[in-house]
C-alpha cells in the first residue's frame, strides 16, 4: 500500500483504538478523509510541473504558454516541450522566426523542413533534423509592395512527405464527407482545419512567437516539395487575363491565411465593369438584370444593396467549409 495515513494508523495508536465495533472502520475513515485532503493538495502543487501534471493540467500549461500539443504528441514529449519553455530555449526566443518554426514543426511530429521569410528577402530555415540557416536577399517579390514593407512574414511548409493535394470536387461522398462536418479541412489532405486553427493561433495574441512588429501574411504548403516563386499577382487569388479571370498562384501551393483580413473580399476593381463573354454577355447594363432573384434558400433578394454584406469571408486552404 503506498505511503498513507491509513497504512500507518496501526503503528500510531494503541489495539483499543482500532478493535471497536467496527473492526477499525471509524479509524479507518477518518484517516481516509486526511488522506483525499492531502493528495489534493499535493496533486495541486504538481500540476504546475509538466512532468508531474496530468493532460488535462498540461492543456492549461500549454494554452498559457501557446505552446499547441501535437497531433500525435505523447503526454512524455509533450510535457518536455512545455518544460523546455523555460530553457533553453522557448519563452527566451520568443519572437523570432526560428521559435514560430520550431513550435509549427514539433506540431506536425518535427521532422519537417519548413522556412520563414519576409518583404526584404531575409530566409530563415529549419530542417527535420532541428538544424537551422539564415540567408539574406532572397528573392520574394508577393505584390507590388515596397521592399521597405519588410515586416511582413510568410511561412512555407515541404510538405511533400505529410500532406496531399484534394482530389477534385464532385460528389462529397466520394472524396471526403460533406462540407462543414468536423474536423473538414478544404484543399491539404492528411490535415484537418482543427490543425490549421492550432498553427494560425501561433501568430496571434500577445504572447504570440511570430516576431514582435511583424505582419502575418501566409502559410505555404508546398505539396510536392518545391518552393514558391511569387511574381508580384500573388496578392490576389486570381488575375484579369483578356476577360477571364484566372488563378494567379501556383496549383503545386496550398495557402493558409495567418490574419483574417486577407480572407475579405470586397470586389476587385481590376473585373468590376468588363464584360463577362460569350456566356453572359454582359456589358453593366442595370437592364440586363432581373428586377427580383430568388436564392437557393428561398429568400427573394430586390436589389436592395442592404442586402448585401460590404464583404464576404472566402475559405482558404485550412477552412473547414466552403
Amino acid at each position: 500500500m503506498p505511503r498513507s495515513l491509513r497504512s500507518l494508523t496501526r503503528y500510531m495508536l494503541p489495539y483499543w483504538c482500532l478493535d471497536d465495533e467496527a473492526d477499525g472502520a471509524l479509524v479507518y475513515t477518518l484517516a481516509l478523509m486526511i488522506d483525499v485532503s492531502l493528495q489534493r493538495l499535493r496533486s495541486g502543487l504538481e500540476a504546475r510541473f509538466p512532468s508531474r501534471a496530468g493532460a488535462s493540467a498540461q492543456a492549461l500549461i500549454g494554452g498559457d504558454r501557446l505552446i499547441a500539443r501535437g497531433r500525435d504528441e505523447t503526454e512524455a514529449h509533450y510535457a518536455a516541450r512545455l518544460a523546455a519553455w523555460r530553457y533553453p530555449r522557448g519563452h527566451r526566443v520568443r519572437g523570432s522566426v526560428f521559435a514560430l518554426l520550431e513550435q509549427i514543426g514539433e506540431y506536425f511530429g518535427g521532422a519537417l523542413s519548413l522556412y520563414g521569410i519576409d518583404r526584404s528577402g531575409n530566409l530563415r530555415r529549419r530542417y527535420g533534423d532541428g538544424a537551422e540557416t539564415a540567408t539574406a536577399g532572397t528573392a520574394w517579390t508577393w505584390d507590388t509592395g515596397a521592399a521597405s514593407q519588410w515586416a511582413r512574414q510568410w511561412i512555407v511548409i515541404d510538405g511533400s512527405e505529410l500532406f496531399r493535394a484534394q482530389p477534385d470536387f464532385g460528389d462529397a461522398a466520394l472524396w471526403g464527407g460533406a462540407m462543414g462536418t468536423a474536423g473538414y479541412c478544404v484543399g491539404i489532405g492528411g490535415s484537418s482545419a482543427e490543425d490549421w486553427r492550432a498553427i494560425v493561433a501561433l501568430t496571434r495574441g500577445q504572447h504570440r512567437w511570430l516576431p514582435a512588429g511583424t505582419q502575418g501574411e501566409w502559410i505555404i504548403v508546398s505539396l510536392d516539395g518545391t518552393s514558391p516563386a511569387p511574381d508580384a499577382t500573388w496578392a490576389k487569388w486570381g488575375v484579369l487575363d483578356g476577360t477571364d479571370y484566372v488563378p494567379s498562384r501556383s496549383a503545386g501551393l496550398r495557402y493558409v491565411a495567418m490574419r483574417d483580413a486577407l480572407r475579405e473580399y470586397a470586389g476587385d476593381a481590376d473585373w468590376a465593369n468588363r464584360a463577362i463573354t460569350p456566356e453572359w454577355s454582359f456589358t453593366g447594363d442595370d437592364t440586363d438584370y432581373p428586377a427580383t432573384v430568388t436564392m437557393p434558400d428561398g429568400i427573394t433578394i430586390a436589389g436592395d444593396i442592404t442586402d448585401f454584406p460590404a464583404t464576404i469571408t472566402i475559405p482558404d486552404d485550412g477552412s473547414a467549409t466552403l
